[in-house]
Formats: structure tokens, sequence, C-alpha cells
């Protein structure tokens, strides 16, 4: 199944992440060291987030043309990241709009 709007299918790479703060400034450090890396790469974009209303979780979204090119390129900023701790990675295969697109999450150990 292909984008209703016939964009190219994108992969995308999805971030969650515990955080445990109200003040929202380290995450959006966070969020800019990813676009750097990701356009340093030119491996795609950074989305964007969604965080809880109390700041205790979320979940970044990245999109580009391959998955795994796309998490290499975060690879040393998720391992030197502070005062957010990335707790899995869900890589998906495909556009948003395939059901058939393969997902695939790892639990996310810095070391």
């Amino acid at each position: 199944m292909s984008d209703p709007d016939n964009k190219p299918s994108e992969h995308a790479v999805i971030l969650q992440f515990l955080y445990g703060k109200t003040d929202l400034s380290e995450m959006f450090a966070f969020e800019d060291q990813l676009r750097s890396a990701v356009e340093a790469a030119v491996a795609g974009e950074v989305d964007g987030h969604d965080i809880a209303t109390d700041g205790s979780h979320g979940l970044f979204y990245l999109y580009g043309p391959n998955a795994d090119t796309l998490y290499s390129a975060i690879g040393d900023t998720l391992r030197q990241a502070v005062g957010i701790r990335v707790t899995s990675v869900k890589l998906r295969y495909g556009s948003v709009f395939d059901p058939d697109a393969k997902e695939v999450t790892h639990q996310f150990d810095p070391n």
C-alpha cells in the first residue's frame, strides 16, 4: 500500500525515552543533537516528539529512506545522551500507510 499523497515510502526510527522532569530544556537539547546527527549524515529528518504532560517519558520520531542508515547516524548521539534515557528503538521498514511494513524493536543499552 502506498502513501495516499503519492510520496515515496519512508522508513522510521522511533525512540522511546524516560525523562522525569517538567523542565524540557535537556530534552530539546537532545532533539537538536539528534537533528544535527541526522542532517550531517543526510539520513532523513527528525520529525518531532511526544512527551507526557508530567515529563516522565516520551517518543522521538525520525524518518528517512532507510531505517538502518538513520539508526546508524544517531548511534553516538544515543550513547552520549545526557539527562534523557532512551529505553527502546523501533525501526519500521516501510511507510506508516503500509500494514505489511516490517517493524523491529530493540531494547536500548548505551554500553
